[in-house]
């Protein structure tokens, strides 16, 4: 009887490496996807679409079929228990406001260090345009504020905290907290947003495991997207030469509007700091610690998560030198 045991432990543990490698598989296609989606041809104006085809709409579409959709199939065919791979547990309406408001007092915080960004890349050089969003491709303004504030947080946190989390879980502990706040930072490929998606990411990370519920995480997300969402949607309304002038507005800013946004948005966000240390205090007295085995990272476990690490650097990389040179 002992030794059955002993090898059904086994073989657990020979399926987790597995799992993981099968998890980044998964991650490397949708990351590969996402870059080739958002390749805009010279002189487009609406992302390389055709006119009638609005911008924000393939956005939503993108999110389902290049992320809700791959991260179901993987579930199914890795035979996990829906429940369990996504984290359904249900959360208490206080657990979840706070969550949310997590994500409503962290906004100014991440503005300020995008900010900060922003004036270091302009450093470099100048004339590098930043990354434009999906209003100033062309799309309904509303139904972009529909995607980055409800199909984006929902969809990705599925995908991140959900399948990625509990197949690194697995195999890395806590560390998968982490590990995953980086590649969902990579996700997004932005040099010009890259901080932002990685605090997001340790802290619905932390509360998603701490939790264990994917509520927590989607909550975090909303919040947090709520105020870009509502700060693009109303610029883009208030503009009346549309959104083309929009992201001009968005793409010329000054360094002194910059360094005045940091300090700004610097200042409520030390302030709000208070706040959220007792918000998230209050959630990691509710929910202790889960009790998990010991476990280290090996490079012989993660040989495929390093890999993708690797390859995320030298993009990034890459990105960084051709801005130096244009």
């Amino acid at each position: 009887m002992e030794t059955q045991i002993q090898n059904s432990q086994s073989v657990k543990a020979n399926t987790k490496p597995e799992l993981l490698h099968w998890a980044n598989l998964l991650y490397l296609l949708i990351f590969v996807a996402s870059i080739l989606i958002a390749v805009r041809p010279a002189g487009s104006t609406n992302g390389g679409l055709p006119e009638w085809l609005d911008r924000s709409v393939m956005m939503i579409v993108a999110q389902v079929g290049g992320v809700l959709i791959p991260a179901l199939l993987f579930i199914w065919l890795t035979r996990q228990p829906i429940s369990t791979a996504l984290k359904l547990r249900r959360l208490s309406l206080g657990t979840g406001l706070k969550c949310f408001l997590l994500g409503l007092l962290g906004w100014p915080i991440l503005v300020a260090i995008n900010n900060l960004i922003q004036i270091l890349l302009a450093s470099i050089n100048p004339k590098a345009s930043a990354a434009s969003d999906v209003v100033a491709g062309g799309g309904s303004p509303w139904i972009a504020f529909l995607g980055i504030v409800l199909v984006a947080p929902l969809f990705e946190e599925l995908l991140f905290r959900g399948v990625l989390l509990g197949a690194y879980e697995e195999r890395t502990g806590s560390h998968a907290i982490w590990l995953v706040a980086i590649l969902f930072s990579f996700y997004h490929f932005s040099l010009d947003n890259f901080v932002g998606p990685l605090v997001i990411g340790l802290v619905a990370g932390w509360l998603v495991y701490r939790t264990r519920s994917i509520g927590v995480g989607v909550l975090v997300h909303m919040g947090n997207n709520l105020l870009a969402g509502s700060i693009i949607l109303l610029s883009t309304l208030a503009v009346p030469a549309g959104a083309e002038a929009a992201a001009q507005n968005t793409t010329t800013l000054s360094p002194e509007i910059l360094w005045l946004g940091v300090m700004i948005w610097g200042i409520v966000g030390l302030i709000l700091l208070v706040p959220v240390f007792f918000l998230l205090r209050s959630i990691g007295k509710r929910y202790p610690v889960p009790e998990q085995p010991a476990t280290r990272l090996s490079l012989r476990s993660t040989w495929s998560t390093m890999a993708i690490l690797l390859g995320a650097v030298a993009y990034f990389g890459a990105e960084l030198l051709s801005r130096m040179r244009q």
